[in-house]
């Protein structure tokens, strides 16, 4: 396509640099930094029924997509994928005792069969992840999106990728 770009939501617990590493289509590897100031984000407790609630929802995904005006522009795509991502240290308000820890590990998404991103996760991901990026919609195109857990659960969804569209998991 000849232009990335990748958004994604972190939790972060305290002041610290984030590394990104991304490797290009011929195995180039770039990493980039930056320094944050967060406080906090991996062990405050959920609400119990909002865990019970998120927990119902692991797995569910939408994808949305807009295109520019013109054919074979780009569309900036937004992934949303539903997942409570508890940290392990977080404690339950009620029993006083850490909630295990289920948290996405990894995220593959690919255009028609081919790769556009893996993001492999651990604690810092956010609850309910968002990740938006960029690709070449085509009459007839498919994006499949793949995530798998901390807990073994594997769930994959395919989505229409024409043109302009919005499109949500069925």
């Amino acid at each position: 396509m000849g232009k990335a770009d990748l958004a994604l939501r972190l939790r972060i617990n305290e002041y610290t640099y984030v590394r990104v590493v991304a490797q290009t289509n011929d195995g180039q590897l770039y990493m980039d930094s930056g320094f944050t100031r967060a406080g906090g984000g991996c062990t405050e407790p959920p609400l119990f029924l909002k865990l019970k609630e998120a927990k119902a929802r692991i797995g569910q995904m939408k994808f949305k997509a807009r295109t520019g005006a013109g054919e074979g522009d780009l569309a900036f795509a937004h992934l949303l994928i539903s997942h409570p991502n508890i940290t392990g240290m977080q404690l339950d308000q009620r029993t006083r005792a850490f909630i295990p820890a289920h948290y996405v590990t990894k995220i593959v998404v690919r255009f028609n069969d081919e790769h556009i991103l893996t993001a492999e996760k651990d604690i810092s991901i956010s609850e309910d992840p968002s990740f938006r990026f960029l690709f070449k919609p085509q009459t007839g195109s498919t994006i499949t999106a793949e995530m798998t857990d901390s807990k073994g659960q594997h769930f994959t969804h395919e989505f229409e990728a024409d043109g302009a569209i919005a499109v949500l998991d069925p």
